[in-house]
This record gives C-alpha cells, sequence and structure tokens, in this order.
C-alpha cells in the first residue's frame, strides 16, 4: 500500500472488531494458563508474587505460541529479522500486560 491510500472506515471497524475478539482470547486462555500454574506446587500466588507470577506466565506463553509462529513466517514467509524483532517485542509486552492484570486480580 502507499502512504497515500487510506482504508475505508468500514475496514477499520472490522479490523478493530477482530483485534478486540483477539484480545479476548488470549485473555481468556491466558487465565485458564495462569490457573493451571497456579495448582503447580512452588507455583502459586502464596509462594511467588503477583508479579512473578504474571511475568512467568506472559513468558512462557510468549516463549512457545507466539515467537514459534513468528519465525516461521521468516523461514517460510522470508519476513525480515526486523520485522520479526518488532512482532515478538509487541507480544511479549501485549501479553505481559494482560498476564500483569490477570495475576493481581487472581485470589491469593
Amino acid at each position: 500500500m502507499s502512504m497515500d491510500q487510506k482504508p475505508a472506515a468500514g475496514v477499520m471497524i472490522k479490523g478493530m472488531i477482530i483485534m478486540v475478539i483477539g484480545c479476548y482470547l488470549t485473555a481468556m486462555v491466558l487465565a485458564h494458563n495462569a490457573a493451571a500454574w497456579s495448582m503447580v506446587p512452588g507455583m502459586s500466588l502464596s509462594d511467588i508474587s503477583a508479579v512473578k507470577f504474571g511475568f512467568m506466565g506472559g513468558f512462557f506463553t510468549w516463549l512457545g505460541f507466539y515467537v514459534p509462529q513468528h519465525l516461521s513466517g521468516v523461514a517460510w514467509e522470508n519476513k525480515s529479522w526486523k520485522l520479526f524483532a518488532i512482532n515478538v517485542a509487541y507480544a511479549f509486552v501485549a501479553l505481559q500486560v494482560v498476564s500483569q492484570i490477570l495475576s493481581h486480580m487472581m485470589p491469593k
């Protein structure tokens, strides 16, 4: 797309709705992961801080699900390493925000 080209309002609204649904699904899956992690001995919120619990949940979800997906873009779609770094950094920050919110909302 050229810099002069602007998408129609309907396209933008559709993109925002899809993004919100995707964010909701991510938060829901992270909440389920956090509930499962809290049953692991030594990993409950009574054993470690909410910050550490949230960081670890977001980090391992990012490392196991997001990084490999973006690596395949570099390997098979000829995407640049710079784009890879931007995309995985965005995913990491987004997951950390959601993970921290969820970990601080969970009962201790």
